[in-house]
């Protein structure tokens, strides 16, 4: 069976990874050039266009480049997961304490995985101070909800972008 081209949403999609990854990894030489070597790599064939790739080679190219800028490779989300991702553990909105799922645990990981941190240090910091989960918590910081992980892993993902920020302008001095 023959796989279609790719579909302009894949080809939208392609573009706009590549544009993060090139930013986030200094592309040398000609920029067309290094990114159709980049991706027949990933597909492991030699392409001209991005518009040659077939739709299996297209998700193929997307995940991989997803993978490496930090995103979740993968079909998106629906749509209540993803607002209970961006809103539950704010401040000022009550929480419908959802219960933290092994996706939300592996996020956490993966941040703290990111940083170099291990469980030891994620304690001391939830006991520190400046606990993300306030002053009422610090003496027993076991995360159970989304919000709870929502609360720790979006100061944690603030950090490691701006250590790969500081990293990126070190590389560049």
């Amino acid at each position: 069976m023959i796989d279609a081209n790719i579909s302009k949403p894949q080809l939208r999609a392609l573009q706009s990874l590549w544009a993060a990854f090139a930013k986030r990894d200094i592309v040398e030489g000609d920029p067309r050039e290094a990114r159709l070597a980049a991706v027949g790599k990933i597909v492991g064939r030699e392409i001209r266009s991005f518009s040659n790739l077939s739709q299996q080679e297209a998700r193929q190219a997307i995940d991989a480049l997803k993978k490496s800028i930090g995103q979740r490779p993968g079909r998106r989300m629906d749509r209540d997961r993803a607002q209970a991702l961006g809103t539950e553990g704010r401040r000022g909105r009550r929480d419908t304490h959802t219960i933290a799922s092994a996706e939300d645990f592996a996020r956490l990981q993966n941040a703290l995985d990111d940083l170099g941190w291990d469980h030891s240090r994620l304690d001391a910091w939830l006991r520190s101070p400046s606990s993300p989960l306030g002053v009422a918590r610090r003496s027993d910081p076991t995360l159970r909800t989304q919000g709870d992980i929502n609360r720790v892993c979006w100061p944690l993902e603030r950090m490691l972008r701006r250590s790969r920020k500081q990293t990126i302008a070190g590389e560049t001095a």
